[in-house]
């Protein structure tokens, strides 16, 4: 469980590829998404893989059928560092 992204690294991944549109960088929001990486946080730390604790979780905080047509390339290469 060591490798886990932090809830601050995905806080921050999230707002900056902004899966969204939700108009945080624009806005300066930091913290637009969160509680929803805090949720994802605890998804990984139950051993959910990473695409399913952030399209779970970002279809519990939007809209499932929105979630699931959402490219999480951005933030998966943010947090994987590539």
């Amino acid at each position: 469980m060591s490798n886990l992204p932090s809830c601050a690294a995905l806080n921050q991944a999230l707002f900056l590829a902004d899966l969204m549109h939700t108009c945080c960088v624009e806005n300066d929001c930091h913290d637009e998404y969160e509680r929803i990486a805090a949720g994802v946080f605890e998804r990984l730390q139950q051993g959910q893989p990473l695409e399913p604790a952030l399209r779970d979780e970002l279809g519990e905080w939007f809209d499932v059928e929105m979630a699931s047509r959402v490219d999480l390339n951005p933030i998966l290469n943010r947090i994987n560092g590539q």
